[in-house]
């Protein structure tokens, strides 16, 4: 029998019963470097890799050449008259919005929701950024020392491991 990666922590006593929590151990290895959380998922059912997590975006964008991959008509943009704030301040103009099914995790711990993406063409590393929008929509919590996206599905706590 090896030894748990488990670390039992004593929270209170009552008379009754005792309470645990306990504590995955964490890889000292894992995030070393502060990467940001990077992950895959499914979108209109394509597997996309490159998928940004960011919690401080107010918008959830999908880069253009990422949204010409996937073969969606352009019909389907709805104009947007609202320019977007670079990371160096420059004002981006979007190409529209567009109404996407967005997949996280997989079964039986996956969550599937329509999200509304600003088309954006601009020179990125990422094809998706996942701002607040779609966070909360999804009621996730990112953790970027996890290397991990959690968030409630019906068959219980799903998540979305970041891409290495």
């Amino acid at each position: 029998m090896g030894k748990s990666p488990y670390k039992s922590i004593m929270l209170a006593q009552n008379r009754k019963r005792k309470f645990h929590l306990a504590c995955k151990i964490l890889d000292p290895m894992r995030n070393q470097d502060n990467n940001a959380l990077v992950i895959s998922t499914t979108l209109s059912n394509f597997l996309v890799k490159k998928v940004l997590v960011d919690s401080r975006s107010s918008a959830d964008i999908i880069f253009y050449d990422a949204y010409v991959q996937l073969g969606i008509d352009n019909v389907q943009l709805w104009k947007v008259n609202t320019p977007l704030a670079g990371f160096s301040g420059e004002m981006i103009e979007p190409l529209g919005e567009v109404m996407l099914s967005l997949s996280l995790g997989s079964l039986p711990k996956r969550s599937t929701k329509m999200v509304k993406f600003l088309v954006v063409k601009a020179p990125s590393a990422y094809n998706i950024i996942l701002g607040r929008l779609s966070l909360n929509f999804f009621r996730a919590i990112a953790s970027t020392l996890h290397m991990k996206l959690k968030f409630p599905t019906s068959g219980g706590m799903g998540n979305a491991m970041g891409d290495e």
